[in-house]
């Protein structure tokens, strides 16, 4: 039964021939990146591709499925852990509005990092939702296998998500991420895959998605409960001597600080004494790696693992940090020009 409902959803478009290849032929995790503007249908699209690729998505109950899209970086993480499945899909919802874009800059990124790197063994689909891939760090970009952009997005009269789907390549000799088209081949001729229309989930799994999104207890309907205590909070005056929430963000811009990014735990960027060391090194002939299209050719994989003799996941660490640094610095942007 479920090899004959893969065999049928491979054969339904080139996406997801591919997918279904690497899961079950390669034995590989399969990450997607699915990029748009607010309502373009990013999250009518990671459900129709749930539904379409995961047995258990497709034919199990609609209310235990949603349970598979979160908003909480920290619950998809779990989620992961506890997939056993082969083809599981996993969907991190709303990821940009759960936290801020800075906020995201730090912590999520560390969480799709590992995400990708460790959990590659599992076998399983995770799908990752994100209104712009300046909310993705770029030395992050090239883990995932493919990006779908939804442009020009949702079409409610046909009732489909018009979309661009790329396939992820990492040209390492370049030092640079390249996005190839998909092919597929029909009656013998191959033809080059511009974009793609996904029909909208299922009305009884839509309705059961709707309710746990947007209904009294959805996660979008805590986001917004989080958002108002923050400015409820913001607005409550000084307990006992103590600065509010307000007076302390102005005392923070005043000083210099991030109210943003210096509240994230401070271990997630403490470098080793021998990353200090090459940090150093780094400004110290900071003017000699300047480029056109990246701030610091310093900071590319190629150069660090180069210079620094360091494994690939140790140099996306050390960049990662080194980043961090250079920005409280003020020598780095924060949205520094992509690769």
């Amino acid at each position: 039964m479920k090899s004959t409902f893969l065999k049928t959803q491979a054969k339904s478009n080139a996406l997801y021939y591919e997918i279904l290849k690497r899961v079950y032929e390669k034995g590989e995790q399969v990450s997607i990146l699915i990029v748009g503007k607010r309502r373009t249908g990013k999250s009518t699209l990671s459900g129709r591709i749930g539904y379409d690729l995961d047995y258990d998505w497709h034919y199990g109950e609609p209310k235990a499925v949603c349970e598979r899209m979160t908003s909480n970086p920290d619950e998809f993480l779990t989620r992961i852990e506890q997939a056993s499945t082969t083809g599981t899909v996993i969907v991190l919802e709303e990821a940009g509005v759960n936290i801020s874009h800075r906020e995201w800059m730090s912590k999520t990124n560390i969480i799709i990092q590992k995400t990708l790197q460790v959990f590659g063994f599992k076998r399983i689909i995770t799908i990752f939702n994100v209104p712009t891939l300046k909310y993705v760090d770029a030395s992050i970009r090239m883990l995932f296998d493919y990006i779908i952009e939804t442009r020009p997005g949702a079409d409610k009269r046909r009732g489909v998500v018009v979309c661009r789907p790329r396939e992820v390549i990492y040209a390492m000799a370049l030092d640079k991420i390249l996005f190839k088209k998909l092919r597929t081949r029909i009656n013998g001729e191959i033809y080059t895959i511009d974009t793609m229309a996904f029909p909208f989930m299922p009305k009884a799994f839509y309705e059961e998605y709707r309710q746990y999104s947007e209904g009294e207890a959805g996660f979008k309907s805590e986001m917004i409960s989080k958002w108002h205590g923050r400015i409820e909070g913001a607005k409550k005056p000084a307990v006992d001597g103590v600065p509010d929430r307000a007076e302390n963000l102005t005392a923070d811009r005043n000083l210099g600080k991030n109210p943003v990014v210096d509240d994230v735990p401070r271990e997630l960027y403490q470098m080793t004494p021998k990353e200090q060391e090459w940090f150093k090194e780094i400004v110290k002939n900071i003017q000699t790696f300047k480029r056109k299209n990246f701030p610091f050719d310093a900071l590319r994989e190629v150069s660090v693992r180069a210079a620094f003799g360091l494994s690939p996941q140790d140099t996306k660490i050390f960049i990662l940090r080194a980043e961090k640094k250079l920005r409280e610095m003020g020598i780095l942007q924060i949205d520094a020009p992509s690769m």
